[in-house]
């Protein structure tokens, strides 16, 4: 569906914005309407002025006009006591960030030893294999994919009835979440037995050596 975002203007020009997005949860076995608010961004001339608060309440009225049953943020440090504060957003779960740290990599850039040579070392092998997860079990295989295709909706199928709360994952929302839009996105299908367990999505630094995992799932007792 369409986004609804909020501007608010000055002699013509946008001075602060707000978007509401358009998803679908699944919520005790059926999928309902939901938004989620992102994008809030202000000019610095015009900030501590109310103007966030006033789009965020404009953006929820027309959302709830839309007959969406849940709005929902993932704020930052910045935007936190705007929504709990100002807007009575209660806090539903604090999400955690980890970070793998590539040893030979971080060395490097604060030393100049030659990065061959810090590899040779094998710091990267062992911060490797003692911080990632290991299966014993070898009967799935991963491979790379460009697009999702029916076998990711038959693992939605499957997987749906073991969660209570999560965003809908079927091919028509991850082909245009990862593979449609103009960001350019790394993904991998995990396969058992012939049959599709699990996928991930992750995205590149286009120029720093970094990269972040956006989306993980599979079934949920499935370990």
């Amino acid at each position: 569906g369409n986004a609804i975002v909020g501007l608010a203007s000055v002699g013509g020009a946008v001075v602060s914005t707000v978007a509401a997005t358009p998803k679908r949860i699944w919520l005790s076995g059926r999928a309902i309407l939901a938004y989620e608010i992102s994008d809030l961004l202000t000019d610095h001339s015009y900030r501590k002025m109310g103007l966030c608060s006033r789009l965020l309440d404009i953006v929820c009225r027309e959302v709830e006009t839309r007959g969406a049953s849940l709005i929902y943020a993932r704020p930052n440090e910045t935007s936190f006591p705007i929504f709990t504060r100002n807007l009575l957003f209660q806090e539903g779960q604090r999400l955690d960030r980890r970070r793998l740290v590539i040893p030979s990599t971080v060395i490097h850039r604060k030393t100049s030893i030659p990065l061959p040579l810090l590899r040779l070392s094998g710091m990267d092998w062992l911060v490797k294999f003692w911080c990632t997860p290991r299966s014993p079990k070898r009967d799935v295989s991963v491979i790379a994919i460009n697009r999702f295709e029916n076998e990711i909706d038959d693992l939605w199928q499957r997987a749906s009835a073991g969660y209570d709360f999560v965003l809908v994952r079927d091919c028509t929302y991850l082909n245009w979440r990862y593979s449609d839009g103009p960001t350019c996105y790394r993904m991998w299908r995990a396969i058992r037995n012939g049959q599709s367990v699990g996928f991930l999505v992750a995205r590149t630094h286009p120029t720093a050596p970094l990269a972040a995992i956006v989306d993980i799932f599979s079934e949920s007792n499935d370990m």
